[in-house]
């Protein structure tokens, strides 16, 4: 059984090297109207997500939270 072990390590180690020594300098890059494209529908997948997921959006806790929610730049990290 330690054998087996062993093996596996062997092999993941060397897969994990592997695929570290390929590195790419490369940028992919595309058109405007592409990139324009991609974000529209990216930006339609969340829409629509949001809105087949509402119906399931607080079954876990069972309410929904009613309040507002304060939100200021200062509280994330590093916004200044």
């Amino acid at each position: 059984m330690k054998t087996i072990k062993s093996v596996y390590l062997v092999e993941i180690l060397l897969l994990t090297l592997a695929s570290c020594s390929k590195q790419k300098n490369q940028y992919a890059s595309i058109s405007e109207s592409e990139l324009n494209d991609k974000i529209k529908g990216a930006w339609a997948g969340k829409m629509i997500g949001v809105m087949k997921g509402i119906e399931m959006e607080f079954k876990a806790a069972g309410e929904t939270y009613e309040d507002s929610i304060p939100w200021h730049p200062e509280i994330i990290e590093r916004t200044s």
